[in-house]
Parts: structure tokens; C-alpha cells; sequence
């Protein structure tokens, strides 16, 4: 709550951040959808229009969404990060415990480090709603390794890997399964006889995933041949130290024609962490070997594949969502290593004094180092959460406008909201507010808007409204009914023409009626024959 406070300070207040804007209009017309009894599959608020249930980074389909329901987006969107922050604090704590066998003191480091440090707060606090997902990673891995003793668990880790999906980041999904089957490929090298058993449970857990992610994975694979991904980012080495001490945000880094934000980047643990991390270095190695060696292995692994252009960084997964754009979505596991180092460190300070074999107490040794671990615990949690908090203080820091003039009929706008003191700040979610939608914030495997729109620049392609005939004088149409995916017409035609609507075509578009629907210079047409007749427009494999 101390991290996350500054979110909760003007609760009406917005950003201008383009992947909260787009995250904000994925849950509010997500739950429009839902209120009104059918699944959320097409979002006509951004790009020109473009699927929801199909976009890989929608992120409706996880637990936190439904706080959107007795909520407004805007409050559940806060909520859910701070939601996040403390899901993923218990569970690194309880996975400390249970799988890696700390005690207290190391249990609590461990998830300290994870969860307020190196990886999610500072993604959070940047803006980028898809990392509510990391939530669900210590679980994941729990379920994972606790089922190679307990089958049982295998569907729980395949549930976990759906959340992340449904929260909007497949890129989690694929690391998370990675960074697994490294610690499995590891730990098999102890114990040979666990190969079956370790293959067949990471088969499950993907089968299960499947199953489970199935009513958003079907749409996301049939729009992911518009893919137009960029080539990755990957920088040198160099860079791991100002990841991992520098706080607050940095300046943005250029690259390849690109801008890369340092939120992006940010993997803030700090001195402490490190302190800890040497400290355990400096005492009974061999015992860190021979109870983390399958982590600190594939933690290595992963720092590889971070900052090194192997083929498969800018290779064929790269087109399929762009996975390996950047280190900072695979720096999260290689910090669990740095975390397991700090955790060990903390319990070798709490023990540094035996305990006396003829006494029941600890002597006043023991003592000064349980007393001494705590104050170290004190100082790691308050530079980790007083980063945080800094972090978080910029993150919704754009007050709404005085007044909402909600438009009568829907319009669509070249660029998201704008005031008179600054041109253009991407402030889409108040074009959503007012019922308007935008050519704009788009991501990298959308189309390209083939929209017009009433500011457009484009004088061969002035704006007709968000449904018209090519040709004018072939009769007449008029909106009887539209939602956020369906419209319903009414035309009355005279002679054969089509119908055109003003919104990117994609596959998924057809009509209740059978009317073919095709595209037409990327926007939405229907053919129609003579005769009166009602339109209806439906998007995707669920739309009723």
C-alpha cells in the first residue's frame, strides 16, 4: 500500500501514457461488453478499430479484470497494480519456503526483492498494464515444480499461464515456460531417473494452458498474420548495471529509427540486494551449489539470451508477437538468481552466531543477529518501496478535464484527445470517455488505419460517417442499433451498390443475414443486392 499510495492520491486522475490509455479503453469496452451479456471480441475505439479478443495485450481474461465491474476501469486499473505488487510478494514468499526452503527472514527477502525491486513495480509504474501477468509467475512456478512429486498441481500451473495470457502478455507466457523447463533440463542432470516425469509434466502443463487459454488463443492466431513486428532490441552488456542501480526513470534510449523508454529497462534492486549477495558468496558456497544449482543455471541462461543477439532474438519468434523485442521481458528470471543470493545472505546474517547446545535460548549472539538482519530487512524494504513510491507518483499525473462532452453519435478522430497547452499527449481514454475513436495507438502487429476520420489530412479520403453506399444515389441507409460490436441498418437499395463501414476490415467481420463482407482499401464492405433489407455486422467467432 505504501508503494502503490501515490495512485490513490487523486483518484480521477489519468496519464498520458499511450499503453495505459489503450489498457484503459481494453477494460472499459471489455465490460460494456460483459453488462450487456456477450463477449468482448472487437474494440472500435482505437486504431480505426481492431479486435479485443484477438489482441495479444487485451486484459480481460485474468482475476483483476473484475474489479472493473463494481468499479470504473480507471479505479480497478489501480487497484489491480497494487493487487498485483502484493500477489506477487506472497507468492515469492511462499515459493521461497516452500520449494527453495528458506526460512522467514530469507522467504521474506526473496519476495521483496522479486516483487518491489528487480522487474514488476517498476514496469507498473512506467505504465505497462500488461505486467499485472507477472502476478502470476511465483505461483506458476510453484505449481510447475511442486508437480513433479504432485501431478495433481499440473493443470493449476497450465491455469497460471493462462492468466498471463488473459492479463495480456503471451511474452510471459513463453519466458515463464522457458525459464521452467531450464530448471527442469537442470535439474534432471541430478537425477537422471526424473527425465519422463519432468517431460511429461511440462507437456501437461502445456496442454492444459492450451486448454484453458483456448477462447483467446483461437482469435489471437487468426489475426497474427497481419504481424508486422519490428526487429528487437538488444544492447550490450553494458547496460546491466545502470538495470540494476539506477533509480527513478532514465532517459529514453534511441535505436534503430525506435525510442525505448527506460521504464522498459528498469530493474532496480540496489545496493542491499548486492550486499546480501556478497555476503553469501563469502560463506558456504558449496551449500548455494548444491541446493540452487538448477536456478542459478538457467538464471545464467536467460541473462544470455537477454543481452545477446542469438538467432532466436531477432528470428522466427520474434514474428510471432515480437517476444524478444527487449532484455527487460527476460530480466526478470535472471534477478531470480540475484534474489535466492540475497535471501541466503540474509540467513546466514540472522544465524551468524551458534546457538548454545546446554541453553534453550539464544545467546545474546544469535540475538544481535536476528536483531541485525531485521534492521538490514528494514533498510532493502524502504529503498525498494521508496523507489517505488517515486515511480508510481508520476504514473496517473494528468488531471481530467473539468468537463466530459459525451458525443451524441460516435465519432472518429485522427488523433487521441488534445489540449490547448499541449498538442498532442495520447490521452486517448477521454476520446473513449466522449464517445469518439481514434486513428491512432496503435501496436505493431495491427493494420495500419485505412479509417477517415473528421480532422484527417487526407483530402482523397474525407470522412463519410461510420456507414455509407459507394454510391450515393443507389438508395439510402440509416443506423438502427450499434454496440461496440455489432451494427444493426436498415438499407433500402434502388440498384446494386455496397455497403461501406467506416472501421478496419479484418477476417472475423460478417452478417447475420449472409451477406458477403469483404475488404475495400481496408475499411469494412458488404455486398448488397436491390431490395430493402437489415444489416446486421457481427465480429468474431463468439459474437451472437
Amino acid at each position: 500500500m505504501i508503494a502503490t499510495f501515490p495512485l490513490f492520491q487523486h483518484s480521477t486522475n489519468i496519464s498520458n501514457h499511450g499503453d495505459i490509455n489503450r489498457g484503459l479503453i481494453y477494460s472499459g469496452v471489455a465490460q460494456e461488453s460483459i453488462l450487456a451479456g456477450h463477449m468482448p471480441t472487437w474494440n472500435p475505439y482505437l486504431c480505426g478499430g481492431s479486435p479485443l479478443l484477438g489482441d495479444v495485450e487485451s486484459w480481460f481474461l485474468q482475476p483483476f479484470f473484475f474489479l472493473t465491474l463494481p468499479f470504473d476501469e480507471l479505479l480497478a486499473m489501480k487497484v489491480s497494480f497494487a493487487l498485483t505488487l502484493c500477489t506477487a510478494f506472497v507468492g515469492f514468499v511462499v515459493l521461497g519456503r516452500r520449494v527453495l526452503g528458506f526460512q522467514h527472514l530469507g522467504a521474506l527477502t526473496f519476495g521483496l526483492i522479486m516483487a518491489f525491486g528487480g522487474y514488476i513495480s517498476q514496469h507498473l509504474a512506467e505504465g505497462y498494464f500488461v505486467w499485472v501477468s507477472s502476478a502470476w509467475i511465483p505461483w506458476f512456478l510453484l505449481a510447475g515444480i511442486t508437480s513433479i512429486k504432485n501431478i495433481r498441481y499440473v493443470p493449476v500451473a497450465g491455469l497460471m499461464l493462462a492468466f498471463m495470457f488473459g492479463a495480456g502478455s503471451m511474452h510471459m507466457v513463453v519466458y515463464s515456460l522457458l525459464f521452467l523447463g531450464l530448471v527442469f533440463l537442470f535439474m534432471s542432470f541430478r537425477a537422471p531417473t526424473r527425465n519422463p516425469r519432468v517431460l511429461f509434466v511440462l507437456l501437461g502443463i502445456v496442454f492444459f494452458f492450451i486448454l484453458f487459454a483456448a477462447i483467446k488463443l483461437i482469435p489471437v492466431l487468426s489475426v497474427l498474420e497481419t504481424n508486422e513486428s519490428r526487429l528487437g532490441f538488444t544492447p550490450a552488456i553494458t547496460l546491466l548495471p545502470q538495470m540494476l542501480f539506477a533509480r527513478g526513470s532514465l532517459p529514453a534510449i534511441p535505436y534503430n529509427g525506435d525510442v525505448y523508454r527506460w521504464g522498459e529497462f528498469g530493474n532496480y534492486i540496489g545496493y542491499i540486494s548486492i550486499a546480501l549477495v556478497l555476503f553469501a558468496l563469502m560463506h558456504k558456497r558449496d551449500r548455494l551449489w548444491k541446493n540452487y544449482k538448477p536456478f542459478f543455471l538457467a538464471s545464467a541462461v536467460i541473462l544470455v539470451l537477454a543481452f545477446t543477439s542469438f538467432p532466436i532474438t531477432h528470428g522466427v519468434v520474434s514474428k510471432v508477437g515480437d517476444l524478444f523485442r527487449m532484455p527487460s521481458r527476460l530480466m526478470f528470471f535472471p534477478v531470480i538468481g540475484i534474489a535466492i543470493l540475497a535471501a541466503h545472505g540474509m540467513e546466514l546474517i540472522s544465524t551468524s552466531f551458534p546457538r548454545r547446545r546446554e541453553s534453550t535460548r539464544l545467546d545474546p549472539g544469535s540475538e544481535a543477529g536476528m536483531t541485525i538482519a531485521l534492521i538490514i530487512m528494514f533498510m532493502l524494504a524502504a529503498d525498494l518501496i521508496s523507489n517505488d513510491y517515486t515511480m508510481f507518483a508520476r504514473t496517473f499525473s494528468v488531471p481530467l478535464p473539468e468537463e466530459i462532452h459525451v458525443e451524441s453519435k460516435f465519432m472518429r478522430v485522427k488523433h487521441s484527445y488534445t489540449t490547448s497547452d499541449e498538442k498532442y499527449y495520447r490521452a486517448a481514454y477521454i476520446d473513449y470517455l466522449e464517445n469518439r475513436g481514434v486513428n491512432d495507438l496503435c501496436r505493431f502487429y495491427q493494420h495500419t488505419p485505412a479509417t477517415s476520420a473528421i480532422n484527417g489530412s487526407d483530402k482523397k479520403k474525407p470522412d463519410r460517417g461510420e456507414v455509407y453506399l459507394v454510391d450515393t444515389k443507389a438508395g439510402s441507409v440509416n443506423f438502427i442499433r450499434r454496440d461496440d460490436q455489432k451494427f444493426v441498418v436498415a438499407v433500402d437499395i434502388k440498384q446494386p451498390t455496397s455497403l461501406m463501414v467506416n472501421m478496419n476490415y479484418y477476417s472475423g467481420w460478417k452478417t447475420k443475414e449472409g451477406f458477403p463482407v469483404q475488404d475495400r482499401d481496408g475499411l469494412i464492405e458488404v455486398v448488397l443486392p436491390i431490395g430493402a433489407n437489415i444489416v446486421t455486422l457481427l465480429y468474431g467467432y463468439y459474437s451472437t
